[in-house]
């Protein structure tokens, strides 16, 4: 479906027609989903070169273009036109652009900027998508910071979000490949006692643990 919207835009450039701000907006989102960031910049390169009214449809470019640069590795770009763009009104401080940020920064392990942007959102109460909280917990694990996923357990129980199986075992594996078995037991128990749910991910891992360590026989009970 975004290829032919792509497709169709291109046929209409091609016959002369010109694109207003709008047609800019839809074309760079396409390009978001199919998963071109270089393309979706360049328009919006071209789109600011024309210097076209834009007011009914800027936030959204502007939240494609920051979304576009974080998936490029150029997240420190993004997060400048995203300051600006907020102090001249022009964005808001949605629960979007604060996912795609942290998410674009947790990925290249800048870990103050993630965090900062993650208190800025905690603060605000708009995170709700699990992908910010397993990305921060995946970047946690990465620099080996797993006391760290554990608060972002509690700021999930706090947020009253639910902690997905993805999150458990990312935990629960993280433990295991940085600190060790036991290690990734004990914490699964601790999980465990503070009413998260382990899905068929993490009891297969935690399976997978007790074996190892000899200790299923005394852990099964807990899955």
């Amino acid at each position: 479906m975004f290829s032919s919207k792509i497709a169709v835009y291109d046929r209409m450039k091609s016959a002369g027609a010109v694109p207003n701000s709008e047609s800019y907006c839809r074309i760079m989102e396409a390009y978001i989903k199919i998963k071109d960031y270089e393309k979706a910049f360049t328009l919006f390169q071209e789109f600011k070169s024309k210097k076209i009214n834009s007011s009914p449809f800027s936030a959204r470019i502007y939240r494609i273009l920051c979304e576009s640069l974080g998936k490029m590795g150029r997240a420190f770009e993004a997060l400048e036109f995203f300051r600006d763009m907020t102090k001249k009104g022009i964005m808001e401080e949605d629960a979007s652009v604060y996912t795609s940020l942290i998410c674009s920064f947790a990925s290249i392990q800048e870990v103050k900027v993630a965090e900062e942007l993650f208190r800025e959102a905690e603060g605000k109460k708009i995170l709700r998508d699990h992908e910010v909280f397993l990305k921060l917990v995946l970047m946690y694990v990465e620099e080996r910071l797993m006391e760290r996923t554990l608060e972002i357990v509690k700021a999930m129980e706090n947020a009253k979000i639910w902690v997905s199986d993805c999150i458990f075992c990312a935990i629960v594996n993280g433990f295991s490949k940085k600190r060790g078995l036991r290690a990734a037991a004990k914490v699964y128990e601790e999980l465990i006692s503070q009413g998260c749910e382990p899905g068929q991910v993490t009891c297969a891992s935690i399976i997978n643990v007790y074996c190892r360590n000899g200790v299923f026989r005394n852990g099964k009970k807990r899955i």
